[in-house]
């Protein structure tokens, strides 16, 4: 590799110009998608070694952009070495995952915040959550985009207990408009419908710089500490012009990590006097196949077990809680059926519901019945309203 051949320089030239454009400060890419931070790890670290083995130093954007990018991947990373469930990701080999992060040392100092690519993260203990507070930077860069604005992914050790439906590997255009539903993710759905919208048919698809039409134009996050918790505050807009409405999360880690506190508020903004909103909506926490759930006797908390005896416990008394099946999108071979937390409730009878999700020690943790067996048929299951793709 001659890096004074013309052509050489050019393409350089020009690999420096899309880095600055494609990934920002904070390491994230500007489609939004954290496998996207993997896909372009694995292309500027062999170049980078390329460029040493014939004698030419890398410049300093592509040194300062495979930096970034690994702070990024540390940011994504779950505490089970999993990758996130945000805009497009998909099932990721952990073996490659490992070899692209950074050294254990570098690892210590994981940045909290990624403020230009839209995320927020919340790490305390053995507990870490990614929660996406952004919105759409560039529709001819959100071809894998989805309507998760303000969901959340919650890890404990070796286990995520709250994650997102994800996007299949197999048949992935056949599923992608039922994993682009807020639906499909740990957040509020407002009357069954997406916060952000999508084309219907791939014949338009091909004419527009990509399937997204609409997404949340105005989104605002705060973080501070608050009497020893770790605390994010975020909202969006991505209801307003359907119900007039705004989604407030708040989410409290506290210093341990052994307890989760949430609130999910609905600001009705009344566009006409004397008017109420009456829309209905719900919270939905999507748990992994793996992860078992049983309804206690109070009625008011689910107990989640691991396979490891690790559990957690989900608390809500502002509104009814129930178990509902859920799926799996993400993974080998086909989605796997599994289950998911729901809360509903109106606007009009309560604008704001509180929940928390509460560290139960591994010793005192008990499984509540047996693992459920992979269903790989779950066709059936893609009819429910609450999975209906954008545009019908």
């Amino acid at each position: 590799l001659n890096q004074k051949s013309k052509t050489v320089k050019t393409v350089l030239r020009e690999l420096d110009k899309e880095l600055e454009r494609q990934v920002f400060p904070d390491g994230c890419p500007i489609s939004r998608n954290p496998s996207d931070v993997v896909a372009l790890l694995t292309t500027l670290i062999p170049l980078q070694r390329l460029l040493v083995k014939s004698n030419n130093a890398p410049s300093k954007t592509v040194m300062s952009s495979i930096d970034r990018l690994r702070a990024a991947l540390q940011f994504f990373t779950l505490s089970d070495d999993n990758l996130a469930q945000f805009n497009g990701t998909g099932e990721t080999e952990p073996k490659l995952l490992a070899a692209l992060l950074p050294s254990a040392d570098a690892a210590k100092d994981t940045q909290m915040s990624a403020p230009n690519g839209g995320y927020e993260r919340l790490a305390a203990g053995k507990t870490a959550l990614v929660i996406d507070t952004g919105s759409t930077i560039s529709k001819a860069s959100a071809h894998n985009a989805l309507a998760g604005t303000l969901s959340f992914e919650l890890s404990s050790g070796k286990n995520t207990f709250i994650m997102n439906c994800g996007v299949a590997t197999e048949n992935r255009e056949l599923y992608m408009p039922y994993s682009r539903a807020t639906a499909a993710h740990s957040t509020v759905v407002i009357e069954d419908t997406s916060s952000s919208h999508f084309v219907s048919t791939k014949n338009l698809e091909r004419w527009l710089p990509s399937a997204l039409i609409s997404s949340p134009s105005q989104s605002a996050t705060k973080r501070e500490t608050v009497q020893g918790f770790h605390q994010v505050e975020a909202s969006h807009d991505g209801y307003l012009s359907n119900f007039d409405a705004v989604h407030h999360r708040t989410l409290q880690l506290s210093d341990e990590g052994e307890t989760l506190n949430g609130s999910d508020r609905i600001e009705s903004v009344q566009r006409r006097s004397g008017t109420k909103n009456q829309a209905r909506y719900c919270l939905r926490f999507h748990l992994p196949p793996q992860i078992s759930a049983s309804l206690l006797s109070n009625g008011h908390s689910i107990l989640l077990a691991a396979p490891d005896r690790d559990a957690w416990i989900f608390t809500c008394v502002d509104a009814p809680i129930e178990l509902e099946e859920s799926i799996r999108f993400t993974g080998p071979g086909e989605p796997r059926k599994t289950e998911q937390i729901v809360v509903r409730s109106s606007i009009e009878e309560n604008s704001e519901i509180r929940w928390t999700f509460t560290h139960r020690k591994k010793k005192t943790a008990v499984r509540t019945k047996k693992n459920r067996p992979d269903e790989r048929d779950l066709l059936s299951d893609l009819t429910d309203p609450i999975f209906k793709p954008e545009g019908e």
